[in-house]
């Protein structure tokens, strides 16, 4: 599912992910809408020398999701490479 959202929001947390480490990526992005909300669900790669801990990783990027104009939640799998 190649749609313009899809291709604004992933380009919106790749930028986001390079403010916190040059060193993080992310792949298999998606979007789900449902009723309620919409699921932004993506997978990070992150290095075992990453300067960001795990969990404040994953809290820092749902924060930021959150925030995004709309009703947006973060499936998050954390891959560390």
């Amino acid at each position: 599912n190649k749609d313009a959202e899809t291709i604004a929001y992933r380009k919106e947390m790749e930028s986001y992910l390079k403010t916190l480490s040059d060193k993080l990526s992310l792949h298999d992005f998606r979007i789900v809408k449902g009723p309620t909300h919409t699921n932004l669900i993506f997978d990070v790669l992150s290095p075992y020398d990453c300067p960001i801990s795990d969990e404040e990783l994953l809290l820092t990027l749902k924060n930021h999701i959150s925030s995004l104009e709309g009703n947006f939640y973060g499936v998050i799998t954390l891959d560390k490479i």
